[in-house]
Order: C-alpha cells, then structure tokens, then sequence
C-alpha cells in the first residue's frame, strides 16, 4: 500500500508541475492572440470547441476510465477496446461534418462549417493513442503522460500563434488544437505500444463487456458534466452572438479552463490510486478528505486574489480592449472556486464502482444550470455569470447531503464544511487589505498594482496559514521535500 501511496504523490507532483505548465502555455497563447484576433474570433473559436469538446467526451465512450478501472485487463480486451475506440472515432468524424450545417444555423452565425471539418480532423488521430495513454494512467506512469502533453501543448500554442501573425485569424487556433492532439496521441500509440500490449487483430465484444458498460455509465456522467458546464457559452453564444462570447472566452480561458485544467490532475491521479484501495472504504474516507483539506488550502486564496485584482491582470495580459472582461472574471473566479472543491468526490464514486450516482448527480447539475442560464441570459452576459455562481454555490452545499453522507458514515456536517470553509476565514485579512488597497492606492501602472496587491494578500494570508496550520505547513514541506 505504502507503493501506490508513493506514486499517488508522485503522480500528484508530475500532474501539479506539468499541468501548470500548459496553463501558464495557454494563458501566454490566449494573451499574444488577444492583442491580435478580435472578440468575435473568440466567440467562433469557442461555438467550435464546444462541439469538439462534447464530440471527445463521446469519443472517448468512457473507454478511458474503465480500462483504469479494471483488474482483468489483458492483451486480446485492450485490442478490442482499441478498435472499438478507432471505429468510435471515425464515426465522430463524420457526425461532426454532418451536424455542421445545423451547428451553424443554431448559433446564427458563419464560418463554423469550415472550422467544424478543419477540428474534426482530431478524431482520426485521437484513438490510436486514448487506449494507451489510460494504460500509462493505469500504471501511474504520471511523469510519461504530462511530458508528452506538455510538448504537444507547447507545439500546438507555437503553430496558433505563428498563424495568427500571418494572419490566417481564427483558423490559427483550430490549426493549433489539431497540431497538439496530432502530436499528443500519435506518441501515445509508438511509446505505448512498445510498453505495454501490442495489438491483436482482434474484435470481441463479449469479452470487454463489462468495460463497455461501466464506460457507458461513466459516459452518461460525462456528458452531461461537459454539457453543464458549458451550457453558459451555449446560450450566450445562440442568444448574445459570437462577440459577448468572445468576452466571455477570454475570462473563462484566465478562471475556468486553468481549473479543467487543473481537475485532470487530482481525477487522474485519485481514480486510479483509489480503485486500487477500492475495498478499503475508511481509508478512502481519509484520502478523500486529506486532499480536499489540501486543495482548499491552496485553491481558496488563489480564486480569491485573482477576483480581488481582476483588472490589473486583464490590462497585463489582454490589454485596455477587452475591458468587459474584467467583471467576468472576478465573478467566475469564485464559480472557479467552488466547482474546484465539489469535483473531486467523483473520482471516490467510480473508483467504488458507481458510475450511476455521479450520472444522477451532473443530470441535477445540468437542469439546475440550464434553468438559472436560460432565465438570466435575457438580461445580459453578467446575470449569465451571477445566476452561474449562484448554482456552483448551491451544488456545493447539497453535494454533502445527496452523496458524501450516504457513502462515508459518520462525517457530520460540521467536519464536512470546516473541512473546505476555514480557509474562508483566513482569507479574511486578505480580502480586507485588498479591498482598502484598491480604494485608496493611488493609480499605478496595472502591473506594479498587481506586485503590490499580490504580495500584500500573499503575506497576509500565509502568516494566518503558518500561524493556525503549523501542521500542514509542515506536511506539505516534507511533501515537496523541503523537510
């Protein structure tokens, strides 16, 4: 047990390091390509990874996670799988070109066919290496994976940008996504294949039903996780057109995408390692909460810092132009915040074997969102993101009710919330220096405002840290190797 704690940890350090990587990568591209492309560029680059985005959920048929899941993986079930995940590719390719036209007509606007049949282009690649990147996963061979999607996303932001210089606009960036998933995959399937199971010409279904089946559950929970969460750029791209959505992409790529980003790697890293303790339901409880205890640590001073100096970091990194988004992205920054801490007790369901309790949970999520974002959109792209919060707030307080409590016996509620909401408290001083700093500061450029008001809220909030969780602080020091 000792082994799997120590590639969890592992696992853990490789995910924190290389998905930060491609984050920092990605906010870097997005800041080039704002001083460039126009809003409106934005809005058709999201209409299209919308779709792409859901076509690779179904893509993937929830394959990934049951070949994680399983203990009785062997060469002739992977053979199967992976040609059943290539004939699921192919058929997603030309769903998507079929679709394209009515895709078009629903968010009224042109261009979408082209970029739709250009990004569609991923799916032929995509299942030659699905399979073996879950075996690398499967294996927690974590330091592999993020290596090979850190170079893909580096590859992928260098061709974006380099084409939008040329001016090629808004294809520049489906040129970048089909370069890092071309890259990402096609490695996965020459390093898998020479690691683990070399392919069988063979096709069983019989054999991988019960992967096909928990993939089918977990698909179901999936897509509609996918489908919640984007059923805000949804609306507000059919109703508010591609230019409010361009705003919108630009603070959701700064505040939520970092944090789908960042969800892979406690999901990647938990799954696994508590499949492999599946049996062991208090020592599941215990993992689960230690993490969560972790996660709040770090994430709650950070979503609220990145709301307390919105504009300075919009006027760093986007310039005066995209000035709209700047309220954006101090409301979606908390919505970052609690959809970070109520994630993560998916990954304790499927590991127990219960695909359909998460399903039932995001069918909730999804018809809570879709209703609070059809009733706001009406009013604007800022109720959009208000009536968004108001949902993530809500979904984190009825998570322990419906899910936590039935699962792990006697977590009361006290232990529950004081778990994720004492850092609330210690983020107190922060918030209120903040505050007073950008009322009564002078006017400085945007960035020494955000040196200034980083460095005061950092100060603040690690002396409440190191003065009331002596005891983290020193876990995470011998964690990070430092004691």
């Amino acid at each position: 047990m000792g082994t799997i704690r120590s590639k969890a940890i592992s696992g853990l350090k490789w995910s924190t390091a290389g998905r930060g990587a491609q984050v920092l990568i990605q906010i870097v591209q997005y800041a080039i390509l704002a001083r460039i492309l126009t809003p409106a560029d934005f809005g058709l680059y999201s209409m299209t990874n919308i779709v792409l985005g859901f076509s690779m959920r179904l893509g993937d048929a929830g394959l990934n996670s049951a070949v994680i899941q399983s203990k009785e993986m062997n060469r002739r079930r992977f053979s199967t799988l992976f040609f059943l995940s290539l004939l699921i590719g192919i058929l997603i390719f030309a769903g998507i070109n079929l679709a394209a036209a009515p895709v078009e007509r629903f968010f009224k606007t042109d261009g979408l066919i082209e970029l739709l049949f250009l990004g569609s282009i991923i799916f032929l690649v995509i299942p030659f290496g699905k399979m073996y990147q879950s075996m690398f996963q499967k294996e927690l061979m974590f330091d592999t994976v993020i290596k090979i999607e850190f170079v893909g996303k580096l590859l992928g932001a260098s061709i974006a940008v380099l084409l939008a210089f040329m001016g090629k606009g808004v294809v520049s960036l489906i040129w970048g996504l089909v370069a890092d998933h071309g890259f990402r995959y096609l490695t996965f399937f020459v390093l898998g294949y020479r690691i683990h199971y070399r392919l069988q010409l063979v096709f069983r279904l019989r054999e991988v039903r019960y992967e096909v089946m928990f993939g089918l559950n977990t698909l179901g929970t999936t897509f509609m996780n996918y489908f919640g969460s984007r059923i805000d750029k949804i609306l507000i791209g059919r109703f508010l057109g591609e230019g409010a959505l361009g705003f919108y992409e630009i603070a959701y790529n700064l505040v939520l995408q970092p944090l789908f980003n960042v969800r892979p790697i406690l999901n990647r890293v938990a799954l696994p390692s508590f499949a492999k303790i599946q049996d062991d339901r208090e020592k599941i409880k215990k993992y689960y909460f230690d993490a969560m205890e972790y996660l709040s640590l770090l994430a709650t001073p950070l979503m609220i810092g990145i709301a307390l100096t919105a504009k300075s970091i919009v006027m760093i990194l986007y310039g005066p132009q995209w000035e709209a988004s700047i309220i954006l992205v101090e409301i979606l920054a908390l919505v970052a915040l609690f959809e970070l801490l109520g994630d993560t007790f998916r990954s304790v369901l499927l590991a127990l074997g219960k695909p359909r309790k998460t399903f039932y949970w995001e069918i909730y999520v999804t018809i809570l969102t879709m209703v609070a974002i059809g009733i706001s959109v009406q009013f604007g792209i800022l109720v959009v993101a208000f009536a968004l919060l108001a949902t993530r707030v809500l979904n984190f307080f009825v998570k322990y009710f419906w899910m936590v409590r039935s699962e792990f016996s006697g977590v009361s509620a006290d232990y529950f919330f004081r778990t994720f909401l004492l850092q609330l408290l210690y983020c107190i001083p922060m918030v209120l220096v903040l505050v007073l700093l950008n009322r009564y500061l002078p006017e400085f450029e945007a960035y020494i405002q955000f040196v200034i008001n980083g460095l005061a809220g950092f100060a603040l909030y690690f002396t409440m840290v190191l003065l009331f969780e002596k005891r983290k602080i020193a876990h995470v020091r011998s964690f990070i190797g430092l004691s």
